[in-house]
């Protein structure tokens, strides 16, 4: 059985696809930018856009049961290294106690203009904690 969290935005007008989509115990949280249910950007600098992108992160995930603890892997997109150390800064309070795997992938650019970070979530619900010893190894 699946659930889906519709998209809130002007783009399901002209992409097919899901804000979040769980299937048993893995959820995956479509790409998400730090836009307003109208497409525009709702903050200028990368640590304000990374902050809201959690949020929307986080409230697909809520909408699913889960929450930014059960994240098992993120991929964050940003045009520019320059901006990583704002991003991160943004994205390690978050995830410092249940680290997910993460990849930082720099590409030529976004669909709006100022847009400096683009990320997608991957979680579940049977994440094997940092009690675990074989989380360990």
């Amino acid at each position: 059985m699946s659930r889906r969290v519709p998209p809130g935005s002007v783009f399901r007008d002209k992409l097919a696809f899901s804000r979040a989509m769980r299937v048993g115990d893995l959820v995956q949280v479509s790409a998400t930018g730090p836009t307003d249910s109208e497409g525009a950007l709702v903050a200028s600098g990368a640590y304000a856009q990374t902050r809201d992108v959690f949020r929307q992160i986080e409230e697909a995930l809520q909408a699913l049961g889960l929450a930014l603890k059960d994240v098992t892997r993120l991929r964050i997109y940003l045009r520019d290294y320059g901006q990583l150390d704002e991003i991160l800064r943004a994205q390690h309070p978050l995830f410092d106690a249940h680290p997910p795997a993460c990849s930082v992938i720099c590409v030529a650019g976004f669909h709006i203009e100022g847009m400096h970070v683009y990320i997608e979530a991957e979680a579940a619900t049977a994440r094997r904690g940092s009690d675990d010893p074989a989380a360990e190894r």
